[in-house]
């Protein structure tokens, strides 16, 4: 496939503008027109709707899309010194997905992509027990909802009753 199928955004490398939101999405495209007018945004990268209309016509992703993430990802570690999976400094990645046009509800947020059971504890160190687990515990939920399609009131009967029993204990 010829055409672009990454866009950057961060200080150093800004490959899109909002005149590309029919290939960015709203979310992408407003993200590369605030790097192009100097807003201080942290780095990230944008997947073009090219990926989404192949994978929709052909049920799987374009060969090199692959590749082309983990080159983005490394494009972050050297934004952020920050490492994907790294145990001690684990670079933590949020996943938006955005329309064309705006679709209220319809499309879900994952945060926190990245840790597992052990960078939880390297983040635990930088920043704190409870911002770590707490974290973590958001990705697994969120990850259950909005790919599993677990109903998110589960997680929080079990939050509620562990909160009760920590207050009144």
């Amino acid at each position: 496939m010829s055409e672009k199928l990454i866009y950057y955004f961060s200080k150093t490398k800004c490959d899109g503008s909002l005149a590309l939101s029919h290939i960015l999405g709203g979310k992408g495209a407003n993200l590369a027109e605030m790097c192009n007018i100097g807003v201080d945004v942290p780095p990230g990268f944008t997947l073009s709707t090219t990926i989404c209309n192949y994978y929709y016509q052909n049920n799987k992703l374009p060969a090199e899309t692959f590749s082309l993430v983990e080159n983005a990802i490394e494009f972050l570690h050297n934004e952020v010194s920050l490492k994907f999976g790294d145990h001690d400094n684990p670079l933590l990645l949020s996943v938006r997905s955005g329309s064309v046009s705006s679709m209220p509800g319809m499309l879900d947020t994952i945060l926190n992509v990245g840790l597992n059971d052990k960078t939880v504890i390297g983040l635990a160190k930088k920043s704190g027990e409870f911002f770590a687990y707490d974290s973590y515990r958001r990705l697994i939920q969120m990850y259950a909802h909005t790919v599993l399609q677990i109903e998110s009131n589960l997680f929080e009967e079990v939050i509620h009753k562990k909160k009760e029993r920590l207050i009144f204990q």
